[in-house]
């Protein structure tokens, strides 16, 4: 029961069945140095990016899930917009697609005066 659960954390509920099996067989296939790596350079780099992101000249925005609370404030403290689409997990822009491209272009949208 422990490989299932683990399996499933990352989505919805409701989530297809194949998509949780297509990313749980992608990410169990992949090299353990690749994931190790790209660990390592998260906690590297953490420190860095809140300057980072301020000395852009675009707009910044995260699409986060609704399934864990997003910090609003430190993300509008670093100037890091943000949408939050509902009944997704981690991997939204598999869970829905259609949803995710329609944030996507109503950014594009509201940018474009920006960029």
């Amino acid at each position: 029961m422990q490989r299932v659960y683990a399996k499933r954390q990352r989505f919805p509920a409701d989530a297809e069945p194949a998509l949780v099996d297509r990313v749980a067989l992608d990410m169990a296939s992949a090299p353990p140095a690749v994931a190790l790596s790209a660990i390592r350079s998260s906690f590297r780099h953490a420190r860095e990016m809140p300057g980072l992101i301020q000395q852009l000249r675009i707009p910044v925005v995260a699409i986060n899930p609704d399934d864990a609370p997003t910090d609003l404030e430190s993300m509008a403290k670093y100037g890091v917009g943000v949408d939050i689409m509902p009944g997704v997990g981690h991997f939204l822009m598999m869970d829905d697609a259609e949803g995710f491209n329609d944030v996507i272009l109503s950014m594009l949208t509201e940018y474009r005066e920006q960029l």
